[in-house]
């Protein structure tokens, strides 16, 4: 039976942050428009950097790490923000990254530049 993991903000909208069900570990959308001090944040470099650091404390409260991630799906706004998007990327994943797959969207908020989901291994 898979096993639903619901981190804030999450929790409050009926969300599972993390799946978890025959060794991998699905994962829900993350993004960022703020940083840690509520400050906007209004550049494709510095909405990765942040989603990724997002998602790799996410992680680590259940145990896993950024090195657990077997896909990434790159959610962006502008096709035009690729090359920024992939400069942060790069900072999160110099070697060994997972597989990934980038497309584009229309947002809820004008705001959002970014959102990705993934898989990861479990262990």
């Amino acid at each position: 039976m898979p096993q639903h993991i619901a981190l804030p903000p999450y929790d409050r909208y009926g969300i599972s942050t993390f799946v978890v069900s025959n060794g991998q570990v699905q994962i829900s959308h993350f993004g960022a428009t703020k940083d840690a001090d509520g400050q906007r944040l209004t550049t494709i470099e510095a909405q990765t950097a942040e989603t990724f650091a997002h998602l790799r404390d996410a992680l680590g409260e259940i145990g896993l790490g950024l090195q657990d991630m077997l896909k990434v799906t790159v959610i962006l706004r502008n096709i035009e923000d690729f090359n920024g998007m992939h400069r942060a990327w790069l900072q999160y994943f110099p070697e060994n990254a997972p597989a990934r797959t980038t497309i584009t969207s229309a947002f809820v908020s004008e705001a959002v530049l970014i959102q990705i989901d993934g898989v990861a291994a479990s262990r």
